[in-house]
């Protein structure tokens, strides 16, 4: 386990041990910090995340990788979105380090059996196959909790196929929080973790955003059909957004430069 020194009032982009119930801009519960005195709440509005927790679904070499068992077997062409997405979790993944030190990362890898899925063989077998490709991620199957990041190894489609520990620690990440849900494929383990979310724990709202989600070309009318059913709220509690920039604008910072210029 990965630790490193925190504090309530001097917290780094890479440290925050006090996770459950802190939203982006440091309050509690639904508190105001001290950072959002004398701030319009018009101007709090576009500095504020209104995400708690992020959940990457997927974000492996075996999915992202030309290289990796998914391209290998389904052709670049079919994948082709897939891949695309690669640069924009990564993007993604950056800003949150870097501008939202207070968002919880919950980074889930499947890990199968070389015979588990019988048109895509040997998928997420191998540690090659499920390195998590983000760049600078510090966790991983040996390391699995540094700041605030989690790993979590799922072996079906479903996230809360886990151990138990790894489940209770997902349910008290994300009760009472704002989710974001990103990650491959859109149609099987991205579905299936908003209906998790939904079903076994008490968070308050999941959020996908288009750009930060993909399938394979040849399932892009059912990726269209489900996105838009969530996006009518045909699911309670979810929301779809087109960008995941419009849920996360600069947070932490972006508060502070409020207050520097009121």
């Amino acid at each position: 386990m990965c630790m490193r020194n925190c504090s309530n009032t001097a917290r780094s982009a890479n440290c925050n041990m006090d996770r459950v119930g802190r939203m982006c801009d440091g309050s509690e519960n639904g508190k105001k910090s001290t950072t959002e005195k004398n701030i319009p709440v018009a101007a709090l509005s576009a500095a504020q995340s209104h995400v708690d927790v992020c959940i990457f679904i997927d974000p492996l070499y075996d999915f992202l990788s030309p290289e990796g068992v998914f391209c290998k077997t389904y052709g670049e062409e079919d994948c082709a979105p897939i891949l695309s997405v690669h640069k924009s979790l990564n993007n993604l993944y950056h800003h949150l380090k870097s501008e939202c030190p207070s968002v919880d990362i919950i980074i889930v890898s499947s890990v199968y059996e070389a015979t588990q899925f019988e048109t895509v063989p040997n998928l997420c077998t191998t540690p090659e196959g499920y390195k998590v490709l983000l760049d600078d991620c510090p966790v991983d199957e040996n390391n699995r909790v540094c700041g605030n990041h989690t790993y979590i190894q799922k072996t079906a489609n479903s996230f809360f196929s886990c151990t138990d520990e790894d489940r209770e620690r997902i349910q008290q990440l994300c009760a009472h929080r704002h989710i974001l849900v990103c990650g491959v494929t859109t149609v099987s383990c991205v579905s299936v973790a908003v209906s998790n979310l939904l079903d076994n724990t008490t968070c308050r709202k999941v959020l996908v955003a288009r750009n930060a989600v993909a399938s394979r070309r040849r399932n892009t009318e059912r990726e269209a059909s489900l996105l838009g059913e969530w996006g009518r709220g045909a699911q309670h509690r979810v929301e779809v957004h087109d960008e995941w920039e419009q849920l996360l604008p600069a947070c932490m910072s972006g508060v502070e430069l409020l207050n520097d210029e009121i």
